[in-house]
């Protein structure tokens, strides 16, 4: 099994998930302002959210696939959980520490939801965010989407059984059921949200990865770029805003931004760099983003697409800036003796 991410490291997907979680700030803070910035909350045939959340799924299939494309034992899949474990909860348990500790003086009292507390089990695993349709919780920071990735992963194992002996024929199945599926009353989520319409993305970036050489077409780039500029200003008969129709306009948003990306890193080292800073803190991004938009709200929602758009640019500056200082906390922690210890036993014993 894969294990070096920057020996695999495919140029341009730092661009995509930088230039994706902006977005998603952007799109977070048109949904609360009262300056009614309908442009950025959807276009003739999506939502902006659910368009760049649907890219960086199939982000997540495309990296996860690259470096992870065979998981054949036990102890493989023990170590591509824990490899899992610790890319994604060490920073959420830092993140939500703080919010709580904020939350925490904000009501003066330890308990911050009038849920009982039985339902920490959700934040503990991290899908407070993903099961909040259902009932409140002790959610504060990482949305749906981080419970949602969660789910994928566990399954990745059983994905990539199936994907290895039927990739287009999987494919075309999560395809067909997010067609009718999530529109049924099972599914009380949403049919954006749902874990089959997750892993169809998920799988449409394992696709993309294992025939990546095709990207490299220029045409394809370009059909991917006049399907994504018709995609957004003409809405498709009768099932626009649907996920089909989405997922083939994430899939030409991620073909287009990815070449542009490539075309980026390679102008120069110092844009490289840049690149791959907004790559490493698109994750810490998306879990501290909601807050900082509601602090900054909270000091004026004004009306006035003027102002507002001052607000909306310092809601991005504080998003990077508390993104990054969440990447560097997480980090100094994770190189405390205790963990890198528990760490390199948990490599020794299951990495095979």
């Amino acid at each position: 099994m894969r294990d070096n991410l920057h020996e695999d490291r495919a140029k341009g997907i730092d661009f995509l998930r930088f230039f994706s979680a902006m977005g998603i700030v952007i799109f977070h803070f048109a949904c609360y302002s009262e300056a009614n910035w309908n442009i950025f909350l959807e276009n003739a045939n999506a939502s902006w959210g659910n368009l760049l959340v649907m890219t960086f799924f199939v982000v997540s299939g495309f990296c996860l696939y690259l470096n992870n494309s065979k998981i054949e034992s036990v102890a493989q899949s023990t170590y591509f959980y824990y490899k899992r474990w610790k890319s994604i909860f060490p920073m959420f348990y830092v993140g939500y520490l703080f919010c709580y500790i904020d939350r925490m003086f904000e009501v003066h009292s330890l308990l911050i939801s009038p849920s009982p507390w039985h339902k920490i089990w959700l934040t503990i695993f991290g899908m407070d965010g993903y099961f909040l349709y259902r009932s409140v919780n002790f959610y504060l920071i990482g949305e749906w989407f981080l419970g949602a990735i969660v789910l994928v992963y566990l399954i990745y194992p059983l994905i990539l059984w199936l994907f290895e002996k039927k990739p287009v024929l999987l494919f075309t199945v999560l395809v067909a059921l997010s067609v009718f599926l999530p529109y049924s009353v099972f599914f009380e989520i949403g049919p954006f949200r749902n874990l089959i319409t997750c892993t169809a993305c998920f799988v449409t970036g394992m696709l993309m990865a294992r025939y990546r050489q095709v990207l490299q077409r220029r045409i394809l780039f370009w059909a991917s770029l006049f399907i994504l500029i018709a995609g957004i200003f003409f809405p498709v008969p009768v099932i626009s805003k649907t996920v089909p129709v989405a997922l083939f306009m994430a899939i030409s948003f991620f073909v287009v931004m990815k070449k542009i990306g490539e075309l980026l890193e390679n102008s120069g080292k110092w844009c490289e760099r840049v690149m791959l800073f907004g790559g490493k803190i698109s994750y810490p991004m998306f879990l501290v983003q909601h807050v900082v938009i509601m602090k900054v709200l909270a000091i004026n929602n004004s009306s006035d697409k003027f102002c507002s758009l001052g607000y909306l640019l310092l809601s991005l500056i504080l998003s990077i800036v508390f993104a990054y200082a969440l990447s560097v906390i997480t980090r100094e922690i994770s190189n405390w003796s205790l963990f890198q210890v528990t760490g390199e036993k948990i490599k020794e014993k299951f990495r095979k």
